[in-house]
């Protein structure tokens, strides 16, 4: 089970964590569709600057505070036609816009 990470931040405030990429490989960083008004996600990969074959990139997700409460996201990072496997790894966050 993932360790729960409090992440504290601002209505209005963007707050960005970087996890690690596998793109080249399938993997992918998801998180459950869940509806909340309490903030907006963003997803980006990034590939690094001097690609190679086998190299991997970075995920980046911003979180911005649309209004204050407490909401909890798990990341995990799948392979999106691999329904049955589990995840190579996983990130839960608690996210408290104040």
């Amino acid at each position: 089970m993932a360790e729960l990470e409090i992440l504290n931040i601002k209505i209005n405030e963007d707050y960005t964590i970087d996890l690690p990429g596998m793109g080249n490989s399938g993997y992918s960083w998801v998180h459950d569709n869940e509806t909340t008004d309490i903030i907006e996600i963003t997803h980006q990969y990034i590939v690094p600057p001097n690609p190679v074959p086998g190299g991997k990139g970075t995920e980046r997700l911003t979180f911005k505070g649309t209004k204050a409460g407490v909401v909890t996201i798990e990341f995990r990072q799948i392979r999106s036609w691999e329904k049955e496997q589990p995840a190579l790894s996983v990130r839960k966050f608690q996210i408290n816009v104040i």
